[in-house]
């Protein structure tokens, strides 16, 4: 189980765990971890005295500028019923600005917009 995700709860057991004098090794299997792992929050512990926070992992995200939210709701008016797919084809082509449908279907699933749209879009295909 190597590469596993750490929590602050992991972490604790982990240096618990080397204070009472348990192998690197054996709580490395314990916790799911690599024994690398648990030298470095051992070390890092030592140094400073306090239990390692992990930090978030991967890209932050980009907020949603004013502009961006107005040219998708405008876009959604104009273009009723459609996946974030074809909203994002739909504002390049009519305002020559890219905006990412993943990022469309974040900003229209927080407003629950996207799901009164698929709804609509299923009692369209009984009809």
């Amino acid at each position: 189980m190597k590469g596993a995700k750490l929590n602050d709860k992991k972490i604790r057991k982990i240096i618990t765990w080397k204070e009472k004098g348990f192998e690197t090794s054996r709580i490395a299997k314990k916790v799911g971890v690599t024994p690398r792992r648990v030298q470095q929050i051992w070390k890092e512990y030592r140094e400073t005295g306090e239990i390692p926070k992990i930090k978030r992992r991967g890209r932050k995200p980009k907020k949603i500028s004013k502009e961006e939210i107005n040219l998708v709701l405008k876009a959604v008016e104009e273009y009723k019923g459609t996946s974030p797919v074809h909203l994002e084809k739909y504002i390049e082509r009519k305002h020559n600005i890219h905006i990412p449908h993943n990022r469309i279907y974040t900003f229209l699933n927080a407003d629950s917009i996207y799901m009164a749209f698929q709804s609509l879009r299923v009692y369209r295909s009984i009809i």
